[in-house]
């Protein structure tokens, strides 16, 4: 009888040995496997190349149909990697008003299975809008800083990817190059920070909102200068749930006065007379979290403006206007103007009584 006890013991303590080998093994796996956005990180400007239709896709101002694509560009081992893609026109008012409007590209998980990677397949990609204007490209770089300065404030932030694209036409041959942002898979991000998408998330309330995120996000967007976003309406921001809160992630920024794009205009809801002028859209609900934020905004100046004057691609004069912007944001931050909303100077800073709710 003591003999058949032990047997089942050491039966019962072998398998739990054989499970919990095999949680480390595929914890251990999903810690090491990459998705294909941490393999883009790891070069400086990435040069893709995307094989479509480009008169049915540009043609297409529904934004609901996808067109087969062919992605390809060289990994950092210098090795030719393609992919079959899917790609559709997206955006509101760029897709309506850009001559190359923005983009997004599905790729096969299957196909990212296979070579070992995540299965995070869905990308936005920002584009040049007009291909004609000189300073298109320049709005686009501007506009890709202005991620990465909210990269350096918080992780809870979309990583983005600097490329250089050429669009090639399938029938035609025809071929057109200029910068693009390749922004992360909504999924990977939302795995990246521990949350979860909250879809169709209309008129949340500001006392759900995780406070320090929302003064950064709020502060961020005055620094900029851009007042194209709501909460409530979700517009120009992804709602996510993290430890019980809600937590903003902003997009789309070239309404900004940061990035001050040529199709850009002011804000009439709030009195702008020029999209560079600034105006608090923030709602103070914890003034610890406020005083915490400026804090913050503080000790990461230095950082900030360094990023600026190593921007990609940006002419020295423009680096120069930007950092004279954001020293503008400081002056504003020193003396607390930017609750006010009294001035709406175009370089200088301003502006919205926070009231608590």
């Amino acid at each position: 009888m003591k003999t058949q006890q032990l047997k089942r013991c050491l039966g019962l303590a072998m398998i739990s040995g054989l499970l919990i080998l095999q949680a480390t093994l595929v914890s251990a796996r999903q810690a090491t496997t990459e998705s294909l956005f941490d393999q883009l990180q790891q070069q400086e400007v990435l040069r893709i190349q995307l094989e479509v239709d480009l008169d049915q896709l540009l043609a297409d101002k529904t934004g609901e149909n996808y067109w087969p694509a062919t992605l390809s560009f060289k990994d950092i081992n210098r090795q030719d990697q393609t992919y079959n893609a899917e790609v559709k026109v997206r955006g509101k008012f760029r897709l309506m008003t850009c001559e190359f409007p923005p983009l997004k590209i599905k790729l096969s998980k299957k196909d990212l299975a296979a070579k070992g990677l995540e299965e995070y397949n869905d990308f936005k990609l920002v584009t040049h809008c007009m291909d004609n204007l000189d300073n298109t490209d320049e709005a686009l770089l501007k506009e890709y800083l202005s991620y990465k300065l909210y990269n350096e404030l918080t992780n809870n932030s979309f990583r983005v990817k600097l490329v250089r694209v050429t669009y090639k036409d399938i029938d035609s041959n025809s071929k057109i190059t200029h910068y693009g942002i390749l922004l992360e898979d909504e999924e990977e991000l939302a795995q990246r920070i521990n949350g979860q998408i909250c879809e169709n998330c209309y008129g949340v309330k500001d006392r759900d909102i995780n406070q320090q995120n929302a003064m950064t996000q709020a502060l961020f967007q005055f620094m900029i200068g851009n007042t194209d976003w709501s909460v409530s309406m979700v517009r120009n921001v992804k709602l996510l749930r993290v430890n019980g809160a809600y937590v903003i992630v902003p997009f789309d920024f070239d309404f900004s006065g940061l990035v001050n794009a040529p199709y850009a205009k002011p804000n009439a809801d709030y009195g702008l007379r020029s999209v560079r002028e600034r105006y608090f859209m923030g709602t103070v609900v914890d003034t610890m979290a406020l005083q915490q934020t400026v804090d913050l905004f503080k000790a990461k100046k230095k950082a900030l403006l360094r990023l600026v004057e190593r921007a990609d691609g940006l002419s020295w004069e423009t680096k120069q206007d930007l950092v004279q912007y954001l020293l503008s944001f400081y002056s504003a931050l020193e003396d607390g103007s930017f609750l006010l909303n009294d001035s709406k100077s175009t370089d200088s800073a301003t502006q919205n009584q926070a009231t608590p709710r």
